[in-house]
């Protein structure tokens, strides 16, 4: 039986990403969704969606849309400000729920909507899209197949006037989740926080990770340098590992270097980015975890330390866990 999938939120992610997503996945598919509803309350973004991805029904709200309809699974694709508000609304309704990042805006609303699912027996799962990039991926299968430990990881998010959001809890969340889904539990991380000259009440973020198995993590979240760059670094007595986010022209999204060389990489197989940046491929995992009773990949629970690391940088305040020492 298919499953009755709807989405919460007709803005521009939605549209751009995970809609489209959704309807490849139904059409690659057929049978295994249905996709019954879309929420917002504009009624033009409601129509657009119904005309261009094929939901059957639109709604003002997720209250409405979670009253009429008797659904297995749902999108919340919101402000990051009512994430919370709205997975919480779909889970005390008993639905499994796909929730952007951050799930929360503080580690204790994203502790409340672990906890509510597990109360229910629910799927959860937060769109850390980095974590299902193919780049990602055979950055793991190689670490996989060496058994080799990582010692250092570096993250670098960088971005052009993304100066109107909380950047660290918004944005550099990503690079933040993605070294904590490599590097394991976190013991201690000391932040370093410095102010715009022209727009003081925002900041660039540099934080250390020490993390429980030896390694140390270095992010750095810079919301206005000019210039969009995102890499991972992992670093190996093999070697390193690079991981590129919307690679630039002649880089391979995955790339492994030793020595002064270049030992191989990995070029991207399309441009799509739905594909490259890992929507098509959480997707897919989120709606086969829902179906086969399975987390997801992160489910809320696994996100609450890099909500809670994100958050404390935002603040700009150090932070150590005494009983992991």
């Amino acid at each position: 039986m298919a499953l009755k999938v709807a989405l919460v939120g007709a803005g521009g992610m939605g549209d751009a990403r995970h809609a489209p997503a959704l309807r490849r996945y139904a059409d690659e598919n057929p049978g295994a969704i249905e996709l019954a509803g879309v929420a917002d309350m504009r009624a033009d973004r409601v129509e657009l969606f119904k005309e261009k991805f094929g939901f059957e029904r639109g709604f003002e709200t997720a209250e409405q849309m979670l009253d009429a309809l008797d659904l297995d699974a749902c999108f919340v694709i919101v402000q990051y400000y009512h994430i919370a508000s709205v997975a919480e609304q779909v889970l005390r309704a008993g639905v499994h729920c796909f929730m952007e990042k951050p799930p929360g805006t503080t580690a204790e609303e994203t502790q409340l909507l672990a906890s509510l699912a597990e109360e229910r027996g629910l799927t959860t799962q937060v769109g850390f899209n980095r974590r299902h990039m193919p780049a990602t991926r055979a950055a793991e299968k190689w670490l996989a197949e060496k058994e080799v430990p990582i010692q250092a990881i570096r993250a670098t998010k960088h971005r052009v006037n993304r100066i109107n959001e909380p950047f660290a809890i918004y944005t550099s969340v990503h690079a933040v989740d993605l070294s904590c889904a490599f590097g394991g539990p976190v013991a201690e991380m000391h932040v370093v926080r410095e102010a715009l000259p022209y727009k003081l009440d925002v900041h660039n973020f540099w934080s250390t990770l020490h993390f429980v198995n030896g390694a140390v993590g270095h992010v750095s979240g810079l919301p206005d340098v000019g210039y969009h760059h995102e890499v991972y670094e992992f670093w190996t007595r093999e070697g390193l590992l690079v991981v590129e986010h919307q690679a630039k022209p002649g880089n391979a999204p995955f790339r492994h270097y030793r020595g002064t060389e270049l030992i191989h990489d990995e070029p991207a197989t399309t441009t799509d980015p739905i594909e490259v940046d890992g929507f098509a491929q959480q997707t897919a995992h989120f709606l086969e975890a829902v179906r086969d009773g399975q987390p997801g990949y992160p489910e809320v629970r696994e996100t609450i330390e890099p909500l809670l690391l994100t958050q404390l940088t935002q603040e700009g305040k150090s932070w150590r866990q005494q009983h992991r020492f």
